[in-house]
């Protein structure tokens, strides 16, 4: 059986996130042609607003299956105005994919989500975009990621016996090996990679270009080997967060939730904790997601992320928990991150300050 990840593309606005997500889902089969952002025709971003102006206003989930695993992304805006949302999906994540255009490089926005990563103790893999670019230096941007963030940045276009300096500063027994000369092979190397990134001790980096698609099939397989998969608590405690709503003008409030453990079916009793009392809630309609469609189904496992429908949600209500430490990400019950809607009416061209194009 196969592995089970829950990821999120993290990056400032035009760093390419949304043609990066079509080259995914193109090299896993999960669409025939690829979209295009300057067209409006990716599998992302499907509001009109989004469509009109080339750029992500809300949250999307796609799913895409590789090499027999699955692999659920969360799709964020990258413009400023929506930093709320960004932040609010990382309560959502088994680890992250930190987007970087290579002519930005590092800029103010990154080095927020790359602090709130490592204070929520998400792992996350460095992403270097647009090295199609004329005048791309892969030298200067692996100098910008360390200069601006901090941190061990670990290449991964190097022979593997050149990536043991790097891991031997965030792990004493590598260190006294590699003080000592003494031999390491590459498994043993690898192995350490794997186990650093998921401490979040270290994080690989990648260099692609979502546009041509070089690196991409890199990138994916880096994901699987470097990010924790999605590791369900006791089975029969129910344990997840919702990181979003919306409005459906039909169905009333949708929920998206994030399963850490348990089960939810359609018109299960749900215990909702707000504050200090616990209330039960029945959910009317579970659906599973992909980019704009909508499909139902009776039930949702640990793991996974759906729309729920039928709680009564109201922004006062709902409580701001802070996620626990990456060893034991779960909790008992069922927790309310604070979130923002999204109506229809509200995503107006008028509002978005914004004109450029992704690439």
């Amino acid at each position: 059986m196969g592995r089970k990840f829950v990821i999120g593309i993290q990056a400032n606005v035009d760093a390419g996130k949304t043609t990066l997500t079509e080259q995914l889902l193109y090299l896993a089969s999960g669409i025939r042609k690829r979209g295009s952002v300057d067209d409006g025709t990716t599998a992302s971003d499907f509001l009109e607003v989004e469509k009109r102006r080339g750029i992500s206003v809300r949250t999307s989930l796609l799913e895409l299956h590789y090499a027999g695993n699955v692999v659920r992304i969360l799709d964020t805006p990258g413009h400023l105005d929506f930093a709320g949302e960004v932040l609010r999906s990382l309560y959502a994540l088994d680890g992250v994919v930190l987007l970087i255009s290579a002519s930005d490089g590092a800029e103010g926005r990154t080095q927020t989500i790359c602090e709130a990563l490592r204070k929520l103790g998400i792992p996350f893999i460095a992403c270097i975009n647009k090295t199609d670019l004329p005048g791309f230096s892969r030298e200067d941007s692996l100098s910008d990621l360390t200069e601006k963030l901090g941190g061990v940045f670990v290449p991964q276009d190097i022979p593997v016996q050149e990536m043991l300096p790097y891991l031997a500063e965030c792990d004493e027994k590598l260190e006294e090996r590699f003080l000592l000369d003494e031999p390491v092979s590459d498994a043993e190397i690898q192995e350490a990679l794997k186990r650093l990134t998921k401490a979040g001790k270290v994080s690989p980096v990648c260099l692609i270009s979502a546009k041509t698609g070089d690196g991409v099939e890199e990138l994916l397989q880096t994901v699987m080997d470097c990010l924790p998969d999605t590791v369900p608590a006791d089975p029969g405690m129910l344990s997840g967060t919702v990181f979003s709503v919306s409005h459906d003008e039909k169905d009333g409030k949708a929920a998206f939730v994030r399963l850490f453990g348990g089960m939810i079916r359609a018109r299960d009793p749900l215990p909702v904790k707000r504050r200090a009392a616990e209330i039960p809630e029945k959910v009317s309609q579970i659906r599973s997601v992909q980019g704009s469609r909508e499909t139902p189904v009776d039930r949702i496992s640990a793991g996974e992320i759906a729309v729920l429908y039928g709680l009564r949600i109201s922004g006062s209500e709902i409580r701001s928990g802070r996620r626990q430490k990456a060893e034991n990400p779960f909790r008992k019950g069922f927790w309310m991150q604070s979130h923002c809607f999204f109506p229809r009416s509200y995503l107006h061209p008028d509002r978005m300050k914004s004109k450029s194009q992704k690439h």
